[in-house]
């Protein structure tokens, strides 16, 4: 009975170093330079979104994508940060859409603005027998008040 108590120790222990390390990705410094660096530098980038804040809304509270790729342009006019996101819904029930599989193509754009940098999420739909895709909403987030990076 005396080595049960052994397993459960390191669990709780692992789980307390854990939640520690999760308090500390919430801690990163929300800037342009501190997102860009630290996907240069290869680490596993999240960006959470809470769309109450942020112009242009959404029907949806939060949203997160992690980033998987993405482009940095450091020209002197126009520093960004592009990455995006694809998935397929279904059409909400009581639409004239009802049930159609719908492709949403998500373009993530953070610059750096002043005096807070930005992301825009312009959100695309490739709808049933359409030929291209249609621009659906365009959101913008302050980084820091709408728009999160955790690492």
């Amino acid at each position: 009975m005396r080595f049960s108590f052994i397993p459960l120790a390191l669990l709780t222990t692992g789980f307390m170093l854990a939640s520690n390390a999760s308090n500390a990705q919430t801690t990163q410094p929300q800037t342009y330079d501190a997102v860009r660096q630290a996907l240069i530098d290869g680490k596993h980038v999240t960006a959470i979104f809470d769309f109450t804040t942020c112009l242009g809304g959404s029907n949806f509270r939060h949203a997160g994508v992690a980033i998987q790729s993405f482009m940095v342009d450091d020209s002197a006019t126009d520093q960004h940060i592009a990455f995006s996101d694809i998935h397929t819904t279904v059409q909400k029930q009581g639409t004239s859409a009802d049930g159609w599989i719908n492709n949403e193509f998500m373009r993530y754009t953070m610059e750096k603005r002043s005096p807070r940098d930005t992301v825009t999420l312009n959100v695309y739909t490739w709808p049933p027998g359409a030929t291209s895709t249609q621009l659906k909403r365009t959101i913008v987030c302050q980084l820091g008040n709408g728009a999160w990076f955790h690492w």
